[in-house]
C-alpha cells in the first residue's frame, strides 16, 4: 500500500471495486476524501465532484461548493447542466435567505448571492425568520419571540438586518425592554354603540397554534389567507349569536397611535371575536385573515385606522355547566409526535391528576380546574412567576418547556405559563391555542385607551354546548393562567418638598427609601425605577397613561441592599392641587411591572393672572355714564402647561370699585370655560368724568375647603390687580 490509503496497490491498479485509482496518491481526485473512504461510501475516487464530505451539512460536498463546473447529476439528477455557483463550504445558507444551499439547487434558485429568490424556507416557529437564519444569528428558532418582550422576532429584525446579526434593526430581538413601552398609548378604541363595561375586552394581535417544545409558533401549513371584503362577515370561531349580549354587535373605530401603525407584513390589533371589517384608513391596503388563527395580515401599505364590529359575549351558569369539548374539527388539539414519544408522560399525568382531584364535570369546569392549578397550585405544588423566561436544560427529557416547568422549576414567565396551559388543555382533549395582544384599557366614557402596560398573553379554548343546550359553539373563549406577581413596597421612605411651585424655581423633588417584597420582606436589589409626579387621582395609571415623559422626576435603581435615592424635577408640572409621587418598578426576574404610590401628598402651587379683554383700553377700561358696560377678561395660571382653570374647580373673581354716586361696589363672577369671566357695570349719568379706583381679585384656591383654616394651604395663590376705570361720556344712538 504505497500511498497508505488502506488499499493495496494491486487493488488500486486492477480496480476490483469498479474504478481504478492512483496507488501513489491517498486522494486520487484531490477532493479531500481518501480513496478508501470513497470506496466504502460508494463514491468515485477519480471524480472530485462525487464525495460525501459535507462540513456544513447543506447537501453539497465541500468540493462542489468551492468550485464550479461539476455536473449536477451528482446529487441532483441533473440533465447535463453543470454547477455555476460558488457557495461556502462552512455555511449551510450562503446567501442568508433561509433555504440551505442544497435545497436551492433542487428549487432552481441562486444559492450564491440572491436571498430574494429562496422558496419556502423552513420556519418552525412561524416568526418570519427562517430556522437557519435564527440559528446563525443566535435567536431561538423554536420560539417566535426569543426575548419574550411581546413582538415576534421577525417584526423586530427584518431581512435587511439578518446579515448584520440584527444590529441596527427596529429593535433587538434579544432585549425585551425595547419591545413594548408600558407607558405608550398603543391604540384608541372608540365605541359608537352601548357596551357592557363589566365584560373584559381582549384585543388579539398574534395567534400561535403549533407546539415547538419551547413555545407555541404558527402552523404555517394551515395558515393560508383569505382576502377581506368589507361587504362580507366571517363567523368562523365566533360564539353562537344566542350568546351575544343584546343579540347585536359593537361597532368599533380603532385608531393606532403614531409609531404604532400597522405596516405591510404586520398584523392588525382587533377584538378577538371580530366578525366584520367595515373599512380601513387606506383603501389601497389589502387585508387578509388566516384560515384558522384569524390573524389579520396587512399588505401594500400601512393602516392607522380600521372600522370593525364584534359582539360582547356572555355565558351564564347554565351554559357553562352544559359544555363539552369542541367536536367540529381536530384543529388545535394536536401535539408533536416527538413530544408524545419522549416528554409527555409527566405533563399528561399531572393534567389527569388535576382533573381527577377537581371533580370537574363540564368542559368549562375542566378548563377552570387547570387554570386554577397554574395560578394557585395545590397542596403539593406552588407555581412562581419569573419574568426572566426559564430555559430548559439540554437533555432528552428536560429540553421540553412544559415538562421542565411542571416537573422541575415550577416557575416561568406568564408567556411560558400560557404555553404550559395550552399543552395541558390539549392533553385533556381541548382545542386550544396561545394568543398575544392587549386586555382591557382605560375607559374614558367613549373610548378604551390601550397602553403598552395592557399587553398580555392568554389562551383561547374552543368549546360547545351539549345536547341539552343545542350543541352550539361557544367559539374561542379567552382564559388567562399565570401565578400572581410579587408585590413590592417601599419602607423607611423620606421625601420632599411639602410644596412645589409650578415655576420649577424651588429645589428638587426627592424620594429615598428601601424596596422590598411584601410577602417575605426580602430586599429587591438591582431593580430599575422611575419616579413620576402625577395628579393625586391618577396614581393607578402608573405604569400607563399617567406615566408621561414630561412628568418624569428621576430614574435610577436599587442597590444591593434594596435602597434607592431619586431626585429631580419634571419637565412640566402637573395641574395645581395635591400632587402624588408614584414609583414605577420595571419588570425583572421575580419583580413584576407595577406602580407604588404613597398616602402623603405634595402641594403643587401656582400664581394666577387676571386680564381684561374689553372694554378698551385694557390698562384703563372706559365706562360710559348712564349705560351698562360689559367687563370681560380671563383668569389664567402663571406657568405652563396652561390648563383650562374652569376644569380645576368652580372658581370666582371679585370686582371692586368706588363711585362718587353709588359709593363702594363689589361684584362676583363665576369663571367659565377657558377662564372667561364677565361683569355688568352700571354707571350713573351723574357720575363725574375721570378716573376711579378699582380692583380685580382672586381669593385663591384649595383642593379641599381650607378657606377657614388659620394658615390655608393654597394651590392657586390669591391675586389682586389694582387699576383705574376711566369714566367717559356715552353717545346717544338713535335708530330710525
Amino acid at each position: 500500500d504505497t500511498d497508505g490509503d488502506g488499499l493495496a496497490d494491486w487493488e488500486e491498479l486492477l480496480a476490483t471495486w469498479g474504478q481504478p485509482s492512483n496507488p501513489d496518491l491517498v486522494d486520487t481526485d484531490g477532493d479531500g476524501v481518501d480513496d478508501l473512504s470513497e470506496i466504502l461510501n460508494q463514491t468515485d475516487p477519480n471524480e472530485p465532484c462525487n464525495n460525501l464530505l459535507d462540513t456544513d451539512e447543506d447537501g453539497l460536498n465541500n468540493y462542489f461548493e468551492n468550485t464550479t463546473g461539476c455536473d449536477l447529476i451528482y446529487g441532483f439528477g441533473g440533465n447535463g447542466t453543470v454547477d455555476t455557483y460558488f457557495t461556502l463550504w462552512n455555511d449551510a445558507d450562503t446567501d442568508d435567505g433561509g433555504v440551505m444551499d442544497g435545497q436551492e439547487y433542487l428549487d432552481g434558485t441562486n444559492p450564491q448571492n440572491n436571498s430574494e429568490d429562496d422558496l419556502n424556507p423552513l420556519d418552525t416557529d412561524g416568526d418570519g425568520i427562517p430556522d437557519t437564519i435564527e440559528q446563525a444569528i443566535g435567536l431561538d428558532w423554536l420560539n417566535p419571540d426569543t426575548d419574550g418582550g411581546g413582538i415576534p422576532d421577525g417584526d423586530e429584525c427584518g431581512p435587511d438586518f439578518w446579515p448584520l446579526d440584527c444590529n441596527g434593526s427596529f429593535s433587538n430581538p434579544l432585549d425585551p425592554s425595547d419591545d413594548i413601552d408600558p407607558n405608550m398609548l398603543m391604540f384608541t378604541v372608540t365605541n359608537s354603540t352601548d357596551i357592557d363595561l363589566s365584560i373584559n375586552q381582549y384585543w388579539r394581535w398574534h395567534t400561535y397554534d403549533y407546539y415547538t417544545g419551547v413555545s407555541f409558533g404558527v402552523n404555517t401549513t394551515l395558515v393560508g389567507g383569505t382576502p377581506i371584503d368589507s361587504e362580507i362577515g366571517f363567523n368562523q370561531g365566533i360564539a353562537h349569536d344566542s350568546f351575544w349580549v343584546g343579540n347585536d354587535t359593537n361597532d368599533w373605530i380603532i385608531t393606532y397611535s403614531p409609531g404604532a401603525e400597522i405596516g405591510p407584513g404586520g398584523e392588525l390589533i382587533v377584538p378577538y371575536n371580530t366578525i366584520n371589517w367595515t373599512s380601513w384608513s387606506d383603501s389601497s391596503a389589502i387585508l387578509n385573515f388566516s384560515n384558522y388563527t384569524r390573524d389579520i395580515g396587512v399588505s401594500v401599505t400601512s393602516v392607522d385606522q380600521v372600522y370593525v364590529s364584534s359582539p360582547d359575549v356572555f355565558f351564564g351558569p347554565e351554559v357553562r355547566e352544559n359544555t363539552t369539548i369542541f367536536f367540529g374539527s381536530d384543529y388545535g388539539k394536536d401535539l408533536p409526535q416527538s413530544y408524545l414519544d419522549r416528554q409527555s408522560a409527566v405533563p399528561l399525568a399531572i393534567t389527569q391528576a388535576v382533573l381527577s382531584e377537581s371533580g370537574a364535570f363540564s368542559a368549562w369546569e375542566k378548563v377552570e380546574a387547570i387554570q386554577d392549578f397554574l395560578i394557585n397550585g395545590n397542596n403539593t405544588t406552588t407555581f412562581i412567576r419569573n419574568n426572566d423566561p426559564v430555559i430548559p436544560i439540554d437533555s432528552d427529557t428536560e429540553s421540553d418547556l412544559t415538562h421542565y416547568i411542571l416537573n422541575n422549576t415550577q416557575e416561568g414567565s406568564c408567556e411560558q405559563f400560557a404555553t404550559v396551559f395550552t399543552v395541558m388543555l390539549r392533553h385533556a382533549g381541548f382545542a386550544s391555542r396561545k394568543v398575544t395582544g392587549f386586555s382591557g384599557g382605560d375607559w374614558d366614557g367613549k373610548s378604551y385607551n390601550v397602553y403598552g402596560s395592557d399587553f398580555t398573553t392568554w389562551v383561547e379554548v374552543q368549546m360547545q354546548t351539549n345536547q341539552n343546550q343545542g350543541n352550539v359553539t361557544l367559539g374561542w373563549v379567552p382564559f388567562e393562567a399565570c401565578p400572581p406577581q410579587n408585590l413590592l413596597e417601599v419602607v423607611d421612605e423620606e421625601w420632599g418638598p411639602n410644596t412645589f411651585d409650578r415655576d420649577l424655581s424651588g429645589g428638587d423633588i426627592w424620594l429615598n427609601g428601601t424596596l422590598r417584597f411584601v410577602d417575605n420582606l426580602t430586599l429587591a436589589e438591582n431593580v430599575s425605577l422611575s419616579l413620576y409626579l402625577v395628579n393625586d387621582n391618577e396614581t393607578a395609571f402608573v405604569p400607563g397613561s399617567a406615566a408621561k415623559s414630561e412628568h418624569l422626576v428621576a430614574s435610577g435603581s436599587t442597590d444591593l441592599n434594596g435602597t434607592f435615592a431619586l431626585s429631580g424635577k419634571p419637565l412640566l408640572p402637573t395641574i395645581p392641587g395635591y400632587g402624588a409621587l408614584v414609583l414605577q418598578v420595571f419588570e425583572k426576574a421575580y419583580v413584576g411591572s407595577q406602580g407604588i404610590s404613597f398616602t402623603w401628598r405634595t402641594n403643587i402651587t401656582d400664581d394666577a393672572n387676571t386680564s381684561f379683554s374689553s372694554p378698551p383700553p385694557i390698562d384703563q377700561p372706559m365706562l360710559g355714564i348712564g349705560v351698562n358696560s360689559s367687563i370681560t377678561g380671563y383668569l389664567k395660571l402663571e406657568n405652563p402647561p396652561y390648563p383650562d382653570v374652569s376644569l380645576i374647580d368652580n372658581l370666582q373673581v371679585i370686582l371692586n370699585y368706588t363711585t362718587s354716586i353709588d359709593g363702594p361696589v363689589s361684584q362676583i363672577s363665576n369663571v367659565g370655560t377657558g377662564g372667561y369671566y364677565e361683569f355688568n357695570v352700571i354707571i350713573s349719568e351723574s357720575e363725574p368724568l375721570g378716573l376711579i379706583n378699582a380692583s380685580l381679585s382672586f381669593l385663591g384656591w384649595h383642593q379641599n375647603d381650607l378657606n377657614n383654616a388659620t394658615n390655608p394651604s393654597y394651590h392657586i395663590r390669591p391675586h389682586t390687580d389694582n387699576f383705574m376705570f376711566n369714566i367717559t361720556p356715552a353717545p346717544n344712538l338713535t335708530v330710525s
